[in-house]
């Protein structure tokens, strides 16, 4: 039989689960998560417990199951069996909660709930019922506690002292067993929701007391409150702040958050904690309400500012965000417009922005009154025009989002009316961290319009009430300080990560002029020695940039600290977290499926799918048998389309808008000037002798149609000066331009192997995961898809993807491969990390070879070549190198044959493209296999293989059949030309039997797994050539199978 402690602790684990289950579930992915299980959520906690309870119990006889427990007693049980557990006879009631929550720390298994999870629960009911009344006051959440667990007083003070006063190695005992459940949820990678645990303010109640405070619906009130204060998503602000910001908006009439009000005025320091961290992992999206009869929301400016290979701005429009990945189309509001309705797209975090920037006239982008409304939902969108738009840079997608109001610290660029450039270029040269840019002869820029680049606000002017032209106060931040980690290379992941190849930047400033100090200390290392503290600090300066690419930091997880001034209570906490393919994410260990397989590669030879791990390709490691190509003469020849190119027809390259053209107009350029420059005239209420006008009563322009809120009406009395007292001394001044420039990183070559890293550290995820890590490569939808493309033909990732779309749903890298190319070198595929790669050197090295890192002709990572070994040595090799989570490194000899061998014809896969109902489009082109290029033609109406503009381009197949049916094959562009070439005898397929070069038109890379048998044989990507796309050390057995399974 169980002794007392024994039963205690394994009801104590029923209750974890349970509670993990219900609380923290993946429905929370990527989201802000709360332990607060009060009404619905603590019922569902008894039914699990209860459904638990009838699956495991008995010993196969008959059995009642319990009857389920209402709310009450689930709260009840609970919190005796939390009582049970602590210890009074020792100096700390929480010893044997602090011991198997070390325990649990130090395990390899911390996918399982923290044991003390059941514990902080209770501490969690105990902050819920903290309302005043005869017996406690509204902030005694001891007394709570006490009443909660049913304590004595001796009880109650022994359980304070242990819980605020005791420390565990070396840690507040709060602390240590509050950190177990924002360590559980750091281990699931933000899958089961972002720890909140954190409390600047009430250093050890506030952690109960805000995770208790809100509920959910009140957190999407939040939302509201961001987006109507301008507030920028994944913005940085301190409580202080945000709070003159909250009341404002809290006192609105009608008010917009009645419940936030009363929570306001009983504890606002909590409740702007809790705000401040849902502005850091809000991403910009507001929900509807049903209460409120319509909604406005804000059309935004989004620019991508490309570098190279020359200067290119990029504009377009964000019109609020969707969970649908279907394309949105928003009615256009206004007289004398060109267009009735213009289609957004979701981007890859669910941003809705213009399918058909191009189409779009910049003029009315930026100088327009634009209205937008959802005929589905009724809700409106709009933006008003400026002469200054702030943009600030989405570290996510790496492009420029308009924002009300420039970031403390943070990344911008500024676009501006030609006829403010010079004010805005001296106002920055008094607030700006130097190296900022006025840029010049940028395509893309509009007429009368200026760009700043690289611009970094530090501190504000002296007096920001003289400042003019009036639109510089756009440029004045709300934060007095801020404590930003910026730039460096983010991870794949849910929760926020960085490599730890490319470690982010971190800079505090205060506008208040006192010195700062950060210090960094390492909470969990995962490999090596533990790093110390790191500080840094300013002796007068209010401002501190720390450049940690500089710090060869491990992988870990790092607590941040900010102090001020004098101060020992850290001002501002955060959370780093660096990791790499060296410690990849637990949670998918083992679960690499996606594969193609070789009974059915006619439907999958394009995209993979979950399948059996025997009988398939995976990677490199291909499982079938196949034949060879035919065995016909095997000779150079020359396709047509060479000749017709060499003969003056270009090569294939989609249409853009020539500059000139005539775009639709959305906005109307016809407007007040107020609109522009913010200068309005606000007309205020009449008010009868002898009344005074509610504060914030909204006050229309003369003008237009803007309005603004007043919190008081009249002017501001008068405060006569104190005798003998001076006044307060103004913040300390300083110069910016003292400050180092701000560092641009342009190695292209390195970004490509920490991209790939990254990639490896989260062995698997979304298809938006995938762009986000390439537009920090190079940012754009085209290299996001070259990305995608290169590193499945290299046999790296295998992609999944929607069968009648073909667009990327979902990726996996693949399992480590040592292949042998046709010329005699080992190369490795697949999943890789830093300590691989050493311990790969040094094995081949021992061996007698060498290792060449090579860099790719193209968007792929550095391939690792090694030569001098034969297969034994190369299979010695892989059995000492570390693989990833569930598979050792394998050696596949000349994988590239292997896979050409068990590939079907590409006929077979057309014939099983999917079939969709014809769509309209603005634009047709046919694609014409004599020439290798796409021709516009009027209509659909004949057999043929089209692009379509519609405005996302879109490639299809009509046959007959299909003309007859009304229908259409929606195909991979790729496979489209091949398939035309094949129903024309054609052929898009080269080969040059002296050099090995087998070859095809630019634009017409081999797709799929065609394309990825074709790249193995030597490690590398195509080439280009003159117009040729070249696969290099091909052998004519090789060369001539593949010509085989594409031609037949």
């Amino acid at each position: 039989m169980l002794s007392q402690t024994g039963a205690t602790w394994d009801e104590l684990s029923s209750w974890s689960e349970a509670i993990a289950d219900v609380i923290f579930n993946t429905d929370n992915e990527g989201c802000s998560v709360y332990l607060d299980i009060e009404g619905e959520a603590l019922a569902k906690i008894g039914v699990e417990r209860h459904t638990g309870a009838v699956s495991s119990g008995g010993d196969g006889g008959p059995t009642v199951p319990p009857a389920i427990p209402s709310e009450d007693e689930t709260r009840e049980a609970l919190i005796a069996c939390v009582l049970q557990s602590l210890n009074w006879d020792t100096p700390n009631v929480f010893r044997e909660h602090l011991a198997r929550t070390q325990v649990w720390r130090t395990s390899d298994d911390r996918l399982s709930p923290p044991p003390a999870l059941p514990l902080l629960a209770v501490l969690t009911i105990a902050a819920e019922q903290m309302e005043g009344d005869e017996k406690f006051g509204a902030n005694n959440y001891y007394g709570r506690l006490e009443q909660v667990l049913r304590l004595n007083q001796d009880q109650g003070t022994k359980l304070k002292q242990s819980y605020g006063i005791k420390k565990f190695k070396g840690i507040p005992t709060s602390e240590y067993l509050w950190d177990s459940l924002n360590i559980w949820l750091e281990e699931w990678e933000g899958v089961r929701g972002l720890a909140t645990a954190y409390s600047i303010s009430h250093r050890h109640v506030g952690i109960p007391r805000l995770q208790a405070l809100i509920r959910a619906q009140d957190r999407r009130v939040l939302a509201r409150f961001f987006s109507e204060c301008g507030l920028p998503p994944r913005g940085v602000l301190q409580p202080e702040d945000l709070a003159p910001l909250f009341t404002e908006w809290v006192s609105r009439e009608p008010c917009p958050a009645i419940g936030l009000r009363a929570i306001w005025g009983n504890d606002r320091d909590t409740l702007a904690e809790i705000a401040c961290q849902e502005l850091a992992v809000w991403e910009g999206s507001t929900e509807s309400d049903a209460a409120v009869e319509s909604r406005v929301g804000k059309l935004q400016v989004m620019a991508l500012f490309r570098k190279f290979p020359s200067p290119k701005l990029e504009l377009s429009l964000i019109a609020g965000s969707s969970r649908s990945t279907d394309a949105v189309d928003l009615e256009v509001v206004g007289p004398g417009l060109d267009a009735e309705t213009v289609q957004f797209i979701p981007d890859a975090v669910g941003r809705l922005q213009l399918a058909d920037p191009d189409g779009i006239s910049l003029k009315s982008l930026l100088e327009g009154k634009i209205q937008l409304r959802n005929r589905v939902t009724g809700d409106e969108m709009e933006r008003t025009p400026r002469r200054l738009i702030v943009l600030r840079r989405d570290d996510l997608l790496q492009t420029y989002v308009e924002t009300d109001r420039a970031g403390l610290a943070e990344d911008l660029i500024l676009l501006c009316r030609s006829e403010i450039a010079e004010p805005v270029a001296e106002f920055l040269n008094g607030v700006a961290q130097p190296g900022y840019r006025h840029e010049e002869g940028i395509v893309g820029l509009p007429d009368a319009w200026d760009l700043f680049s690289e611009v970094r606000v530090l501190t504000e002017p002296d007096d920001p009430k003289e400042v003019e032209p009036h639109e510089l106060l756009l440029l004045v931040p709300h934060a007095s300080s801020v404590f930003v980690t910026a730039g460096g290379f983010r991870l794949p992941a849910r929760n926020e990560a960085w490599s730890s190849w490319a470690p982010p930047e971190i800079r505090a400033s205060s506008l208040g002029g006192k010195d700062l100090k950060i210090r960094i200390k390492c909470e969990a290392v995962f490999r090596g020695e533990h790093p110390g503290d790191l500080e840094f600090f300013t002796e007068t300066d209010p401002i501190l940039i720390v450049n940690l690419d500089e710090g060869d930091l491990p992988d870990a997880s790092f607590r941040l600290e900010l102090f001020e001034g004098r101060s020992r209570t850290p001002a501002q906490r955060a959370t780093l977290r660096l990791r790499s393919g060296d410690e990849p994410a637990q949670i998918f260990k083992d679960q690499f499926t996606l594969g193609h397989p070789v009974e059915e590669l006619s439907l999958w030879a394009l995209g993979a799918t979950d399948c059996d791990p025997e009988g398939d390709v995976r990677g490199l490691l291909i499982k079938g048998r196949g034949t060879a190509g035919s065995g016909g003469e095997q000779a150079s020849f020359e396709p047509d389309w060479l000749s017709a190119r060499q003969a003056g027809h270009g090569a294939d390259v989609p249409q853009m808008p020539p500059d000139g053209v005539e775009r639709i107009i959305i906005g109307d350029v016809n407007h007040a000037p107020c609109m522009e420059t913010g200068h309005h005239h606000y007309l205020g209420p009449k008010v009868e002798p002898g009344k005074r006008i509610a504060p914030n009563h909204l006050w229309p322009c003369k003008h237009c149609d803007a309005s603004k809120a007043f919190p008081r009406y009249g002017k501001p009395k008068k405060v006569p000066k104190r005798k003998g007292k001076e006044p307060s001394p103004s913040a300390p001044r300083f110069r910016v331009s003292d400050f180092d420039p701000v560092r641009v990183d342009n190695g292209e070559g390195r970004l490509l192997d920490i991209a790939f890293d990254a990639l490896c550290f989260a062995l698997q995820g979304s298809a938006g995961g995938l762009e986000r890590t390439a537009a920090q490569v190079e940012p754009g939808r085209l290299f996001g898809n070259q990305f995608e493309r290169a590193l499945s033909a290299l046999g790296h990732l295998e992609l999944e993807r929607d069968q009648i779309t073909m667009q990327v749903t979902r990726w996996q890298v693949t399992p480590p491969t040592l292949t042998l190319g046709t010329k005699g070198a080992y190369f490795l595929t697949g999943f890789r990390s830093r300590r691989m790669l050493d311990e790969l050197k040094r094995g081949v090295e021992s061996r007698g070879g060498t290792v060449n890192r090579i860099p790719q002709g193209g968007p792929g990572p550095c391939v690792m070549l090694i030569k001098g070994l034969d297969e034994e040595a190369a299979r010695a090799v892989a059995t000492q190198l570390p693989g990833s989570p569930g598979h050792r490194v394998v050696v596949q000899p000349e994988a590239g044959r292997a896979l050409a061998m068990v590939l079907p014809p590409l006929s077979e896969v057309a014939n099983n493209l999917k079939r969709i109902p014809l769509t309209l489009a603005k634009k047709i082109e046919v694609w014409n296999p004599t020439v290798a290029r796409f021709e516009p033609v009027d209509s659909l109406n004949t057999p043929g293989y089209y692009r379509l503009y519609s405005p996302l381009v879109r490639y299809v197949i009509r046959t007959p059949e299909d003309i007859e049916n009304n229908e259409m094959r929606v195909a991979d562009a790729h496979v489209l030309k091949y398939v035309a070439a094949l129903e024309t005898g054609q052929s898009l397929l080269g080969y040059d039997c002296e050099s090995e070069i087998l070859y095809a038109p630019a634009g017409a890379e081999l797709p799929g797994l065609y394309g990825r048998a074709a790249v193995l044989a030597s490690g590398f990507l195509p080439e280009f050539d003159y117009g040729r796309l070249c696969y290099r050390e091909i052998p004519p057995d090789l060369a001539f199978t593949l010509i085989g399974r594409v031609l037949s």
